[in-house]
């Protein structure tokens, strides 16, 4: 732990507390190529701004674009709000690669994670999700994008894959041929964590006459022995599809505007109910994760993420009617025992359920779910042409208790005939809810080579060439991705976590370094950070080859985190000259 009390130069700040939901503006980091000389000083002191994406339709679900701020009325629980910021969002009309904006070059050495696209209007993620959907799915849902990729419209469109972790295939782009390449590479695969992994009908792990000639207590055993299994797999399924949807709004949130989240799958492992509770489709251990999917739920409101769930089964049937099945169910009971008309409700429960979370999910955020439709690459261009027109409003809620309680907002229009889609709440929760070993946790699975850069703090860093076997990479953190904090000693009070993995050429992990600072400044001081940058350093020690870094920052006090990758060669030792 190294406490500051002076520091170097450093860059701009947002100063935020509460529920921060104002994004930050992208400034370069310090030793840009850009001239800061003239850069502004931003001071924002407990500014707790919810940001709304609406999109606005009349009745033939075409966009409606001449509304105004008078056009809106905006309640949170029954209370009016002020609407403090408002605008409108059109889809770019330009060429496709109007979209991308190149920064000037970097320095030699300098690496940086700051997004290198101007806004877009909307970004689209598309989100194959083989965790949850069997293979039969996966193999459909590639077929119907490879069909559609043509039609997709001149907006940038990044794509991922979660299987047992979370994979960016493509990021962001407007060509189509780009997109159908990355597609078409495209093998299944998953964890095998679903009950039938493959798809299809499920075949019987009980032979019907091995079943049936066990005692009833050894049956009852192995029915309950069926159900732990099966939530044991679901707790994992949620936990993978809960850090995904984490490191997608790390990801995601430096970008201005909306993001449209195209998630194809079966179906989420939790959902968000309409009261105000969360829960989890896992019963047998009685874990409780309202908190965590609270803040994940929160996580992707502060990034403006709205979901568009697809389910990849397209329009189902009852397995009982499946014409490869024996007659049987999972565990070896005859359906016909059961009965037809319980085996048939209960699946339709379940699949209810199922719809009901991708719905629920979709209108919290301000999307839409497309279910009960073989047309997925319909709903893919459905989704992606829907949030392309929208409004932003913001305001700053007048209730200031913390509470964890969902909290419902509630948008009017005056205008006749318009429909209106946003996301219908959020979490009042503090932006450090989360513990220390959770954050720690989120840290460790961010280092992961395997994991998509994220963006929620913004740096540069300059790693200098190896001597003696130690590298060493200074970073400068963007002010505005920070929380400063101002203490009863008057001074700003600042918790940053910086540190490096070094990794093999081939992804295997060689060394992990980090350093916790903690930063105690004087006005003077804080004027220059704030300008600047707040500088770190860290130390690798490596033996000579050729490695892959993965760079990390992360606020201790919201647990926001930053990463990008570098290559480097630590050379060998040179045998000393002896004189002659």
């Amino acid at each position: 732990m190294r406490r500051l009390w002076l520091m170097p130069p450093a860059m701009t700040i947002v100063l935020c507390t509460g529920l921060a939901l104002a994004q930050a503006g992208t400034a370069p980091a310090a030793n840009s190529t850009q001239d800061q000389s003239q850069a502004p000083l931003v001071f924002r002191t407990a500014a707790e701004l919810v940001i709304i994406d609406v999109v606005a339709t009349n009745s033939k679900g075409e966009p409606v674009t001449d509304l105004k701020t008078t056009d809106f009325t905006l309640t949170e629980d029954g209370r009016p709000q002020a609407i403090k910021n408002f605008s409108f969002h059109a889809a770019p009309s330009g060429e496709a690669e109007g979209a991308r904006l190149t920064q000037p070059p970097l320095s030699p050495g300098i690496v940086t994670n700051v997004p290198r696209y101007r806004n877009a209007g909307s970004w689209n993620v598309i989100v194959l999700d083989a965790v949850n959907s069997p293979l039969l799915d996966q193999s459909n849902t590639r077929e119907q994008l490879l069909r559609v990729i043509e039609k997709i419209p001149d907006q940038p469109v990044a794509i991922y894959v979660l299987a047992a972790e979370l994979r960016m295939i493509q990021d962001f782009s407007s060509d189509p041929k780009v997109l159908k390449e990355v597609i078409a590479k495209l093998k299944n695969k998953g964890p095998g964590l679903l009950d039938n992994p493959r798809g299809g009908h499920e075949t019987e792990r009980y032979a019907a006459e091995f079943f049936n000639s066990l005692p009833a207590v050894i049956q009852h055993r192995i029915i309950q022995w069926e159900g732990e299994s099966t939530a044991g797999r679901t707790r994992s399924r949620l936990q993978i599809t809960l850090d995904a949807l984490n490191a997608i709004a790390r990801n995601l949130k430096p970008l201005p505007g909306r993001k449209n989240l195209i998630w194809i799958s079966e179906g989420f492992p939790f959902s968000i109910d309409p009261g105000s509770t969360v829960t989890a489709h896992e019963y047998v251990s009685g874990t409780d994760y309202r908190i965590q999917i609270s803040s994940t739920a929160n996580a992707l409101f502060d990034s403006q993420v709205a979901i568009y769930t697809i389910d990849s089964r397209g329009i189902t049937s009852s397995a009982f009617f499946d014409p490869t099945s024996r007659g049987n169910d999972p565990i070896g009971r005859k359906q016909s025992a059961i009965g037809p008309r319980s085996t048939i409700t209960e699946e339709n429960a379940n699949l209810d359920s199922t719809h009901a979370s991708m719905q629920e999910i979709a209108e919290r955020t301000g999307g839409r779910a497309f279910y009960n439709t073989n047309e997925i690459g319909k709903a893919v261009l459905e989704s992606l042409n829907d949030g392309a027109n929208f409004y932003t409003l913001a305001y700053s809620p007048g209730n200031r208790n913390w509470n964890g309680k969902f909290r419902r907002i509630r948008i009017k229009t005056g205008r006749a005939g318009i429909n209106l889609r946003y996301r219908l709440g959020y979490f009042a929760m503090p932006a450090n809810s989360g513990s220390a070993s959770e954050q720690a946790a989120a840290f460790s699975r961010a280092m992961d080579l395997n994991s998509p850069a994220s963006t929620g703090i913004l740096f540069q860093a300059k790693v200098l060439p190896a001597v003696g076997g130690q590298t060493i990479v200074n970073y400068a953190v963007m002010s505005s991705s920070l929380v400063f904090q101002k203490g009863q000693d008057q001074l700003q009070h600042l918790s940053v976590n910086c540190a490096v993995e070094a990794y093999s050429v081939k992804g295997e992990s060689v060394r992990r370094d980090g350093t916790s600072y903690t930063a105690a400044l004087t006005d003077d001081i804080y004027d220059r950070v704030a300008r600047e940058g707040f500088p770190c350093q860290q130390k690798l020690s490596l033996p000579a080859g050729d490695y892959i870094l993965r760079l990390g920052v992360r606020d201790n006090v919201t647990g926001q985190i930053g990463t990008t990758d570098t290559m480097i060669t630590v050379p060998s030792a040179q045998p000393a000259k002896i004189a002659r």
